[in-house]
């Protein structure tokens, strides 16, 4: 869900990954819903809210809906039984399409081509084709594929930038030294993967056994690959409120 919580280790655990996927499907399906039934994508407005399941927990929500309000019913027909298979088969169809040697090398997280348009601009920012695949598998097969090499170059990257040493024998890892704090072991993850108090997925928990690091060792920072690209400078702001909390 959007709700920040806590690693393993007491630092907070950025949901900036996680909005950021629901905002991706959520413009994925309007765009895709504007090509289905061949209106404007004006003529459909795309969102998150946070909502609650059956036991009450909270969980986030993509929506498409008609721009106006008493308009011709657009995403009541999407959502009926009938068509809502045919449309997400076409959207599967569209993502495929995306990971073509034309689009995917140039595309680094959303352009005009997949998910931008004039209307949504002031989100993008967060849209990122990947992630709202991502999400879109989650939902429909229960499955997160995880690109390790994405994992290597975010922290390779982040490692160049802040005097870091890229730990080549675990995907994501680097370790880097705090100014204050000494040293420290940063772990990438996918946006979509547990590490919390709560639940650690079963990739994370390899990793760090692999480097034999337990998840609450106050010299982990665990960050998603979307939070670090768009605020490198997290890294040392998670190790200072580990050390306060």
């Amino acid at each position: 869900d959007l709700t920040v919580g806590f690693q393993p280790n007491g630092a907070p655990d950025p949901v900036d990954g996680r909005r950021a996927a629901w905002f991706s499907l959520a413009y994925l399906l309007r765009k895709m819903a504007a090509a289905f039934l061949d209106v404007e994508p004006p003529e459909l407005v795309a969102g998150i809210y946070a909502g609650t399941d059956a036991q009450r927990r909270p969980v986030p929500y993509a929506f498409i809906a008609d721009a106006l309000e008493n308009g011709a019913g657009f995403a009541t027909h999407l959502g009926s039984e009938s068509v809502f298979p045919a449309f997400l088969s076409e959207v599967e169809v569209f993502l495929n399409r995306l990971e073509r040697d034309d689009h995917a090398p140039l595309c680094s997280s959303s352009c005009y081509k997949c998910l931008r348009d004039y209307g949504n601009m002031s989100f993008h920012a967060l849209l990122d084709w990947r992630l709202a695949r991502d999400l879109l598998g989650v939902l429909r097969r229960g499955a997160l594929s995880v690109d390790e090499r994405r994992l290597h170059a975010a922290v390779k990257v982040w490692a160049d930038g802040y005097d870091g040493e890229v730990i080549e024998s675990s995907p994501g890892v680097a370790r880097f030294s705090h100014p204050r704090l000494g040293e420290h072991i940063l772990l990438v993850r996918h946006s979509l993967e547990a590490a919390d108090r709560d639940l650690t997925c079963e990739r994370v928990s390899s990793v760090l056994a692999n480097l034999g690091v337990d998840s609450k060792d106050e010299r982990l920072v665990m960050i998603d690959h979307v939070s670090l690209d768009r605020d490198p400078g997290r890294v040392f702001k998670l190790c200072d409120d580990r050390a306060i909390g």
